[in-house]
Order: structure tokens, then sequence, then C-alpha cells
């Protein structure tokens, strides 16, 4: 028994014994393991921040030792204000852990402090991190939710836009929930101006959600809201509406979109300044009509107008181009590059009131042209898509074939096209020293399908246009496939000089393929090169330039109111000329072997003809016709029936003779009791008026026709002679004076009859000049019969008289016997 209590006792004692050795180890581990933990450096980023209520901010925790990252600790983070997440978070490769810190909403600026802590464990001591921060009120963008009609920026604003992108403010910007868009747009509300940036532009009626930004911007003058859209969409299709309706009830469609099918006739002008900043913009201008009175060849307009229209362009001047009434036409407008056109359309477009502050903008914006917008009527439409009603034709040849059939329509015909773009406004500046701004763009095109070899004029359409695109140089050549949609018209609509057939007047093309015209047979090439350079002609015969335009025009066989001087190689190459007021014509050379042969019609004068003792360069012929004599000539003193002026620039060693073949109306000379035999051509030359050599070679129903020799060209008169003899004659040379007296009656015109017609003192001497008291009035050959007829009758009633007397006394002094 005692063994075993002695065995449990000695189990007891050394059980205590281990029990103390342990309890002392683990009291001298604690001091042992400090003595072998690092210490770490933990640094938390960003260091101090402001962020707005509600947003939210990503935090960097780094934690290293001696310079080295830890991985695999974790860190705690925790904030006085707002929420972290995660609280902890483990340390990366690098000894990095994030947490998201995001802000409380708050009422007044309020601090915050987030703290990053290690706590340590057995190898590396604990360590901790802070960031100072702020939170904002949040401050937010007001929303914007409008509609309008949508407009392009001007091209002269979008410097301006520009500059207000720049210095939008960086916490502005921050606001927003989207990055700033690209594009812009002005958006014209019934009330109220917008610029609006968005993803894209376009024009119609625009619905824009988006935020409102806090300071306007200014354009021109007019201070408008800036809004930045988050979506934007653009109707152009629009409700049903006539021209009668929107012009009888105005106030009831103001920025309405309709939809309106009628007649549009319009003018596209294109504004081109050759100075800084070179900024170009078009606008096309028109009006809608229901039923128009008459058909305008806008083309023909054009080619009539096209001086005035460049350099003297306003309001009323495109009023009369367009034949517009405001009590029945809807006026519109756009800012694109098209067509001149008369055409049925249906046309989209919203009704804005011309007061509206848009027109102030445009009209400030678009300097010369910008006024013409809003000019007429109280609401205009802007266009936003418009559609040409056309009849679609299969190819050229068959609207040629079938002309009856087709002209006055609208059509389509896709064709192959050889031709070229003539700009109005390089031409008045290269070739006649006009300066303009306003552009338009002239295009001539031969259009064809398939031709024979050698080719068919019939085989070969005509079309011409006007369009506002743009173009540097005063000639630029095209060639493809062309969409063409226009009015089939008579090529005398476009010309009289253009032969006579058909020809489309363009309002719309569109490039659809290519053609290698190089590879054509040279019979075809010669033929389209003639057709289209006769168009070419007509469209520069606009004004009278300095120099010839850079076109390879062919002048037509007969020309029709040239204006443009018209420039041939040699005399084989004159048209005939059908004479307006005036016409200029240079010929390249002139030999001695040719006979320069002008031969004009619509004139008094029908033919100049001249010949030349050596060959001549640059031969220049002008010539007018004149309403009255010009202010520094005196007046012939014999009746006139018409003045011209002619003129040559070739020398007197060079002339050799010349000829001028002219017609009188027998209907004047029978009121001016003159004859046949009574006409003479004058020609004012040293200071007075001399007689030319004058036959009467022929006659018509209603005129005779006489020709003229002449030693030199300048102001001429064609007139009569009067049938009284004069009181001084001598024998006439081949070119005779006409030196009227010092006293006469004056002489009339071609139109009223005289009934006492001065003499002519027809000399080759000097004459002498009567006083005014030995100056009578010529004595006529019947007059001087009468008087001797009267005395004779006297004479005998005498002597009768005196015979009976002496009778009557003979018997009588018989009787006083």
């Amino acid at each position: 028994m005692l063994g075993k209590a002695f065995r449990r006792l000695q189990w007891a004692v050394l059980a205590a014994f281990l029990t103390i050795i342990i309890i002392q180890s683990s009291l001298m581990l604690p001091s042992a393991s400090a003595q072998l933990r690092k210490a770490t450096q933990l640094t938390l980023s960003p260091e101090t921040f402001t962020i707005v209520s509600g947003q939210n901010i990503t935090l960097a925790a780094k934690l290293a030792s001696d310079g080295q990252p830890l991985a695999g600790k974790q860190i705690a983070f925790t904030t006085t204000l707002g929420s972290v997440s995660p609280n902890i978070a483990v340390t990366n490769d690098e000894g990095v852990a994030l947490a998201v810190y995001t802000a409380p909403i708050v009422s007044v600026r309020t601090s915050v402090t987030i703290t990053a802590t290690f706590l340590g464990d057995l190898r590396y001591e604990g360590s901790a991190a802070a960031s100072q921060g702020n939170v904002e009120v949040k401050v937010e963008l007001p929303s914007a939710s409008i509609s309008g009609a949508s407009f392009a920026v001007p091209e002269t604003l979008k410097d301006d836009v520009s500059s207000y992108r720049s210095t939008i403010p960086e916490d502005v910007l921050k606001l927003l929930p989207i990055t700033l868009p690209s594009e812009s747009f002005i958006l014209a509300t019934p009330r109220d101006l917008y610029l609006v940036f968005a993803d894209q532009s376009d024009k119609g009626l625009a619905h824009v959600e988006g935020w409102r930004l806090p300071r306007n911007i200014s354009l021109t003058g007019v201070s408008m809201s800036v809004i930045v859209a988050k979506s934007v969409t653009f109707d152009k299709e629009g409700a049903p509406a006539t021209v009668s309706e929107i012009l009888e009830n105005p106030d009831d469609y103001k920025f309405s979109l309709v939809k309106v099918s009628a007649n549009r006739r319009q003018v596209s002008i294109l504004y081109d300044p050759d100075e800084p900043p070179y900024i170009e913009f078009p606008i096309t201008v028109g009006y809608l009509v229901e039923k128009p009175a008459e058909p305008l060849d806008v083309l023909s307009m054009m080619l009539k107008g096209a001086t005035d229209f460049a350099l003297k362009l306003d309001r009323q001047l495109l009023k009369s181009f367009l034949k517009g009434e405001e009590n029945e036409s809807l006026w519109l407008f756009n800012f694109e590059y098209e067509y001149w056109y008369d055409a049925p359309t249906v046309t989209n477009g919203i009704i804005i009131p011309t007061d509206h502050p848009i027109f102030n903008l445009i009209k400030q914006s678009m300097p010369a042209v910008g006024g013409f917008a809003g000019s007429y009527g109280k609401v205009v439409l802007y266009d936003v898509k418009t559609a040409i009603t056309y009849e679609s034709v299969p190819s050229a040849a068959e609207l040629k074939a079938n002309s009856s059939k087709y002209l006055g329509k609208v059509v389509k015909v896709i064709s192959n096209c050889y031709g070229g773009y003539m700009s109005v406004q390089e031409v008045l500046r290269e070739c006649a020293g006009e300066d303009t701004v306003v552009d338009a763009r002239l295009e001539g095109l031969a259009a064809w399908n398939k031709l024979s070899v050698p080719p068919k004029r019939e085989e070969i359409l005509l079309a011409a246009g006007v369009s506002s695109f743009h173009q540097d140089e005063q000639f630029v050549n095209v060639t493809g496939v062309f969409e063409l949609t226009g009015k089939v018209v008579s090529t005398r609509q476009i010309d009289s000089s253009l032969p006579e057939g058909v020809a489309l007047t363009v309002y719309e093309a569109r490039k659809v393929g290519e053609i290698d015209f190089e590879t054509l047979a040279q019979q075809v090439k010669d033929e389209i090169e003639g057709n289209v350079g006769e168009l070419y002609w007509v469209l520069q015969n606009i004004h009278t330039y300095q120099r010839q335009p850079n076109i390879p025009y062919k002048v037509p066989e007969k020309v029709f109111s040239p204006k443009a001087p018209i420039f041939v190689k040699t005399p084989k190459e004159l048209p005939e000329i059908s004479v307006e007021k005036n016409f200029t014509i240079s010929i390249a050379v002139a030999s001695p072997d040719t006979v320069i042969k002008l031969n004009i019609t619509n004139s008094h004068i029908s033919n100049i003809t001249i010949t030349l003792k050596e060959a001549t360069r640059n031969v220049t012929i002008s010539f007018e016709k004149l309403a009255e004599k010009p202010p520094d000539v005196p007046k012939p003193l014999i009746p006139v029936y018409a003045y011209h002026e002619i003129s040559i620039n070739i020398s007197k060693d060079a002339f050799k003779e010349a000829s001028i073949t002219f017609w009188v109306l027998k209907e004047w000379l029978a009121a001016n009791n003159a004859t046949a035999e009574n006409i003479v051509m004058l020609r004012y030359h040293a200071g007075r008026w001399d007689e030319l050599p004058t036959k009467n070679v022929g006659e018509n129903v209603t005129h005779f026709k006489f020709v003229a020799e002449t030693p030199g060209f300048s102001t001429f008169a064609i007139a009569a002679k009067t049938t009284t003899p004069s009181t001084t004659q001598t024998t006439s040379s081949t070119t005779t004076s006409t030196t009227p007296p010092q006293t006469s009656t004056a002489s009339s015109t071609s139109s009223t009859p005289t009934t006492e017609l001065p003499s002519i003192i027809v000399t080759t001497t000097p004459t002498t000049t009567l006083s005014s008291s030995q100056t009578t009035a010529p004595t006529t050959v019947q007059d001087y019969t009468n008087t001797v007829i009267a005395g004779a009758i006297l004479t005998v009633i005498a002597v009768a008289a005196l015979i009976l007397v002496r009778r009557r006394k003979a018997p009588r002094q018989k009787a006083g016997s």
C-alpha cells in the first residue's frame, strides 16, 4: 500500500515540476519575440482629397519594412465620416491594399479622416497612416428637356463656340456624368435660342435631354443658354398641311413640323470671300406656291441677270428673280448646297415667325446673304427635307426621241456625262476685274447612253444647271455616270444661240459611276466636245470681259445678244450675230486673202466687210447701236434714221477698204418726204460729218437696201438728203463734206416727218460763210414757174384794159371836132 502511495506522490511532484517549467517558459517567450519583430512603414494615398457628397474615391495603403513591400498582411480601414469598403484588405505582392471611400450626403462642407492600420504579427510590428479629406456639398447641374428647330452652327461662329468649350471650368465638367460631346448645333425654341453640345448634329425638329451649364454663351451679341445633351433625336417628317392653310393661320403652325406638297422655286447662293478667315457658307432661298402663274426658266433667268446677281444682289432683286408674291407664297430657306429650280416637290420643314431672334443671329453671322432668310412674310419655312417629284426616263436618247412627251416635265435619267463647271465669281474676278463675295456655279454637260460612230446629234442630250457648290477655279472639267433630275425644256428656252432641240435644266445631279472619255472614238469625242462647247459659250456669255475666260467653248454658228466678247481664230469662224445693243469680236489672225465679213441681224446695219493689206493679229471690232448721237458729236442738219458706233483696232497701213450694208424702212422715207436716192451714210471724222459714197442695191416689201464705202470707222449716221438744190455746190469727190448752213430749221428724227428740209451744201473746197443778213430761204423751181405765169396773166389784162379805154375815147374826140 505504502509503495503505491509513494509512487503516486512521485508522479505528482514530477507533474508539478513540469508545470512550473512550462509556466516559466511561457512567461519568458514574449520578451524574446519582442526582441525578434521588425518595424513596418504604412502610407495611405492620397494624403488629402476633396470629394462631393455621394461620390467615392479609391484609397491605397502601402505596407513595407526596411523598404521591402509586405504581401499578405491585413490592413484595417476606418473613417470618421462616411463608409469605406472593405474594412479589412490584404496587401498584394507590391504591399498595397485598396479600399473605396464613399462620402456621405452633407449640407455643409465637412472634414473627414480615413485611417489605415496594420496590427502587426509575430514578425512585424504594427503601423498606421491617415488621409485627410473634405466632403463638399453636392452641386448638380439642372436637367433640361427641350424641343425646337435645329440649325448648324454658322461657320463664322465656330471659333466662338470652340473658345467657349475651352473655358468651361474643370469642376463643372466633373459634374457631368458624361464626357463633353464633340458636336454642336443651335436649337431655336418658340422663345429662346440654345447652343447644344451633342454626339451628333442634324437639321430637323430636335428633342434634347441633358443638362444646362451654368454660364451662357454670346454669339454676335445674342445670348443663349448652353446644354450638354445626354440624348438627342431629329424628326424630319411633318404633318400634312397646305400653303394656304399656313398663310391663313400662321400662329397655329409656329414651330410645327409640316409636310407641304406644292411647287417650289428657289435659288442657292454661296458666300465665298477671298479674304481671311476665308469662311464660306451657302444659303438657299425660295418659296412654295400651290398654283404658279407661269413656269420659271431659272437657267435663262440666271444667264440674263448673272452680273446683277453676283454684283448687286439684294432683297428686291432676289424677289424679282423668283417672281414671288408674299400673299400667295410661303417663303423658305436652308443652309445647304443646292441647285436653282422650279419644280413640284414634297417639302418637310418647320414654320418659324420672321421676328424670331434666330433671324437676327443669321443676319449678323452671315454677311451679305444672311438677311435673305427671314425677309418675306410673317412666317417662313425652315426646310429640313425635300423630295422633287419626277418621272423616270430610261435614257437620254429616249428623252430626245419623244421630246414632245416629256417637254415641260421633271424627269430623272442616268447617263454618261462629259462637261464642265464654271464659277461666276472666279470668271468675273479674273476676266472682268469685278470683285464679289457671291458665287454660283454654272454647269454644262453632254449626256448620252449609247452613241453611233460617227455619233448623231439626236443621241446627245445637253444638260445645264446652276448650283451653289464651291469652286476656286474658273472652269473644271467633269466626266462620269450621273443621275440627273431636271426639267425638259427647249434649247431656245436656255438661249437662242443653241441649236434647236431639247435639253435638260438640271435640278439635282449625283455622280454614280466613272467613264473613260479618252477611250472613245475621236469622232465621238469631237462631236461631244463640239456640242457641249456651244453650251459653254452660252454659260459664259454673262459679262463684257476684258480678257477671254479660260473655258473651252465653241462659238455657235449664230450668236444672239452677245454680252461677252466673241473670240475666234480666223475670219472663217465668225458667227452670224443677232445684236441687242452691242458686241465685240476678236480675231486671232486675219490675213489679206480672207475678207472679214460680219453678218448682223436685229440691226439697221446688216453687214460689215473689211479687207486688209497685211496679216494682222488680235483684230478687235466693236459695234454698238445708238439710241441717239453721242453727246460730243454735233447733230447733222438732215433727218437721221439711225446712229451706230463701229471701231476697229488696226493701223491705217493694215487697212485697205471696207463697206457697210444697211436697210432703211420705206415708211420712214415717206414720212420724211425722201426717196431712196436721198439716203446717205454719214461718218463723223476729224470734227465733221463726211458723206460716204452710198448706193441703193435692192429692196424688199418694207425696206430699201444700201451699201456705203468707208475709209475707216467711228460714229455713223444713216440719213436722208433734201431734194432741194444747194445754193452752193461743186462736183462731189469720193468723200464729201456736209457743212450745215449758219441758219436752218431743226432737223427731224427718224420718227418725226418734216415739211421743210434744210439743204446740204456739198463741197470739196472751203465754202464762203454767209452772214445772217445774206442768208435767204431757198427758192424752188416750182415757186419760180408759178411767179412767171402770174406775171404774164397780169400783163395781158393790163394791155387789154388800155386798148379798151383808148377805143372809148376816140368817138368823143371826133364829135368835138
